[in-house]
């Protein structure tokens, strides 16, 4: 199985990585809420998301960057995407 040692990326980088990673396959599924919820919080971080392989057409159908959506569910203060603790395989 190949591994990809992320020593030295931020965290930022490496939860991209996870989303552009996993759009490599066109037959993988989607939980677009959760996948919203944690775009923007990339972007509100400042990352670079052209660098994840959405397309701006999929930001634009998943309200990526437009601010608060009725739509979008809330968590509560202090809550944080399951995402963003996620180790790669090597990261130390």
């Amino acid at each position: 199985m190949p591994v990809i040692v992320a020593r030295g990326w931020s965290d930022q980088q490496k939860r991209a990585y996870v989303i552009a990673d996993n759009r490599l396959t066109d037959a993988s599924e989607w939980d677009d809420e959760m996948l919203r919820l944690e775009l923007n919080d990339l972007l509100e971080g400042g990352f670079e998301l052209s660098l994840t392989g959405i397309t701006e057409g999929e930001f634009s159908r998943l309200s990526v960057g437009v601010g608060e959506l009725e739509a979008m569910p809330e968590l509560p203060d202090g809550d944080r995407s399951p995402y963003r603790d996620l180790r790669l395989y090597g990261d130390q």
